[in-house]
């Protein structure tokens, strides 16, 4: 439950508003990145205007925010293709701690994170992994110097920009998780382009020692723990694919009342005026996905938590590329292109479906709960 009153999340919006469109015109996409790099040069400003403490609880140092205020500041981010790593960070490796740790060194771990001084990335996905979140074959076992993992990550997301990962392993046959320096022996990072134009690597853990104090939690709270991290991360994504389809939906709206053909504006054609219908209800839906997201995370019963928010991502994603492929089509070749943001819109909407389990295989997952 949120802590923040209304006026709180209107400031938030305001000024999420002001940022996006301060830094990141889609027009001057190619001089940021060769400016500010692939990972964009902005976290410290994230970190003064308080967004990295904002969904964590007053206990921890953080400011008590819930999934509605997370929220604010995706629908943005969505909108303006930010290319820091703020969901990787934020929710899923920084909710995995808060959920994961002993209260005791909970407020210690993530003060780092919460103030910018260093970036944790959660490295769990393996290749049979996706859909089922308790799918990890990365082996931990004990030695001198405390712990040794062996195994490997893929998919990664965003994990170069990492000062260290939070990786999921199987210690004594029991979930553990463990903070690793992102330079540490022994472990390779292969990066690579994502469809969405921002990078992921698969992590290669050759026998890489940790120190004992590496190791954050073990057992059920974890497997719990990282659960509730990745649907946390579910909820505020969807209000991502909600502002970016809002945009597309308001861009292909002025193209077509912009656009003329035989002598008339393309608006005016009729087939076309019922495929932006398709779009206006698919973003309307996106928008109660949304919402509804934002309202199960309260819900005190994990199980039908876990099962609504799977069915709604599966749902929303959907609906996302179905639109982003409307878009697409209604603009046409050049609708296709690098030089239009519509395209980099509907490639994020893939990434997002893609991230741990696509829609079919969430509803998959859901057939296999039955």
């Amino acid at each position: 439950m949120s802590h923040l009153q209304e006026e709180d999340r209107l400031l938030i919006q305001e000024a999420v508003d002001k940022f996006i469109l301060d830094n990141y015109p889609f027009e001057e996409k190619e001089k940021r990145l060769a400016e500010l790099g692939q990972y964009g040069g902005h976290w410290g400003t994230f970190a003064e205007l308080g967004w990295l403490m904002l969904p964590f609880a007053e206990e921890a140092g953080g400011l008590g925010g819930g999934i509605a205020d997370v929220q604010v500041l995706l629908q943005a981010f969505g909108r303006g293709l930010i290319a820091e790593p703020f969901s990787e960070v934020v929710l899923q490796a920084g909710k995995a701690l808060e959920f994961c740790a002993p209260e005791s060194s909970r407020e210690q771990l993530l003060l780092p994170l919460m103030s910018g001084e260093q970036r944790v990335v959660l490295a769990h996905g393996e290749v049979s992994a996706d859909a089922d979140f308790s799918a990890v074959t990365c082996i931990a076992e004990t030695c001198a110097e405390g712990y040794r993992l062996t195994g490997s990550k893929r998919v990664v997301c965003q994990a170069g920009s990492a000062d260290r990962y939070l990786v999921t392993a199987k210690l004594n046959n029991e979930p553990a998780l463990f903070l690793v320096d992102a330079g540490s022996d022994n472990l390779e990072r292969y990066e690579y382009l994502t469809i969405d134009t921002r990078y992921a690597s698969d992590l290669q853990l050759d026998g890489v020692t940790v120190p004992a104090a590496a190791l954050v939690a073990t057992g059920e709270v974890v497997a719990e723990g990282v659960r509730d991290a990745l649907l946390y991360t579910f909820a505020g994504l969807a209000a991502e694919v909600h502002g970016i389809a809002k945009n597309l939906r308001l861009m292909t709206a002025e193209y077509l009342n912009t656009r003329e053909q035989f002598g008339t504006k393309i608006a005016n054609f009729q087939a076309l005026q019922h495929l932006l219908a398709d779009m206006v209800i698919a973003e309307e839906e996106i928008a109660s996905l949304a919402w509804l997201m934002s309202n199960v995370w309260e819900m005190e019963d994990s199980t039908e938590r876990e099962r609504l928010i799977r069915s709604t991502k599966a749902r929303m994603c959907v609906a996302g590329r179905q639109l982003a492929e409307i878009a697409v089509q209604l603009h046409g070749g050049v609708g296709v292109t690098d030089e239009l943001i519509v395209s980099h819109y509907l490639r994020r909407m893939v990434a997002i479906d893609a991230l741990y389990g696509d829609s079919q295989q969430q509803l998959l997952w859901l057939a296999q709960q039955v």
